[in-house]
């Protein structure tokens, strides 16, 4: 037997061996260790009015559902650019991967507001489902908590967005500790006759000290 024969029997020797590892580890894995784990991806545009209040609403539902939650702000220019008024550009940041990798590695339904249609084709081919919304707060909320079997909490915030110096991404503790939705101050007497119809007829306001 020549060397290069005895040399070509250890190395398939070995690569059988290390195949049948790989298939008996294989063959353990249950149905369990398959599922990918849940998560709610909301997007929206960065100069979205209330997208705080819809983000911290959805984290605070997606808590309570055992949901994991992540969120993406498109910026005005979507489809990329050398600059961007925040984080890194659509194309140098990779973004197109790193939300295809999440929808490789979670069940992903996806929240749109305001019409993204930014990494549309993989959406529509890797997620479980695309809710698409441009209207009001509470009906989305409502949608969104069928989705995800929780119920309407008891109460709301709301929250002053009229002055641009107050950050209303700050107030999230008072929206998730108190498990209440998220709505701006300035209501509407339609709006706030759904809110009551909605069982959301108290809560807290949060405004700065000098708001009228």
């Amino acid at each position: 037997m020549s060397f290069y024969h005895f040399n070509f029997i250890v190395t398939m020797s070995h690569f059988l061996r290390l195949f049948a590892v790989f298939f008996a580890l294989d063959s353990c894995l249950s149905a369990a260790d398959l599922v990918k784990p849940p998560l709610l991806l909301f997007v929206t545009r960065h100069d979205t009015p209330h997208k705080d209040l819809a983000a911290m609403t959805l984290a605070t539902m997606c808590d309570k559902a055992g949901v994991l939650f992540d969120s993406y702000q498109a910026s005005a220019h979507m489809e990329g650019g050398l600059f961007a008024p925040h984080g890194s550009t659509v194309i140098g940041g990779a973004h197109s991967l790193r939300i295809a990798r999440a929808l490789a590695s979670f069940e992903v339904t996806v929240v749109r507001m305001d019409g993204v249609l930014l990494f549309d084709s993989l959406f529509q081919s890797g997620a479980k489902r695309v809710i698409d919304w441009d209207g009001k707060l509470l009906p989305l909320y409502l949608i969104v908590a069928k989705q995800l079997g929780v119920p309407a909490p008891a109460g709301l915030t709301l929250i002053d967005t009229s002055a641009k110096s107050f950050r209303a991404a700050a107030c999230w503790p008072e929206v998730f500790f108190r498990n209440a939705w998220a709505f701006p101050l300035q209501q509407t007497a339609e709006e706030i006759t759904a809110l009551k119809q909605a069982g959301l007829a108290s809560g807290y306001t949060i405004a700065p000290a000098d708001a009228d």
